[in-house]
């Protein structure tokens, strides 16, 4: 049983940092759906790349879009650890918030058939406020397509408890 999750979002892009300075809703198209990080928040994930490397993780996963990957990049670079793209971590503007609560429901179930002590998932926005609301004891995020963690911040969940860590 996963007793601990590291849950964070994808490296800093020219749209979540206008998002962040605007606080107006993303408006997703393919520019975003294909947005690289920028190079300005590689030392933020550097970082949380070293605290990941002294935690054990045994099982590491992420989104297979190409701002996750990158993220994971830098991250392994540090930590000599692979991540697992799981599409079931990906960001899909069609579903619904119903539809994909149930897709990371899904997802993790699947993860419940392997002995997994502890997890670290990079995902995007939305679907991390919905992970955090699925594997918290209470709803963090009442809306989670418009409120999320900025980039930089490692929520880790143990036992339902939430603890924030940030690397800005």
């Amino acid at each position: 049983m996963i007793e601990k999750y590291y849950l964070f979002r994808h490296g800093h892009t020219k749209v979540t940092n206008e998002q962040a300075e605007t606080s107006l809703p993303i408006h997703y198209d393919e520019t975003n759906l294909t947005a690289p990080i920028l190079s300005e928040g590689v030392q933020v994930l550097e970082r949380m790349g070293r605290f990941l490397g002294h935690e054990d993780i045994d099982g590491w996963f992420s989104s297979p879009l190409l701002r996750c990957k990158q993220t994971c990049e830098v991250i392994s670079a540090v930590t000599g650890k692979k991540f697992e793209f799981a599409e079931g971590l990906a960001e899909d503007e069609t579903q619904t918030l119903e539809q994909k609560e149930q897709r990371l429901t899904d997802f993790l179930a699947s993860l419940a058939g392997v002995n997994y002590q502890s997890v670290a998932i990079c995902t995007h926005g939305t679907n991390l406020s919905i992970l955090v609301n699925l594997l918290s004891k209470a709803k963090r995020f009442t809306d989670p397509s418009k409120e999320f963690p900025k980039p930089g911040i490692i929520i880790v969940i143990i036992d339902g408890n939430i603890n924030e860590v940030n690397f800005n």
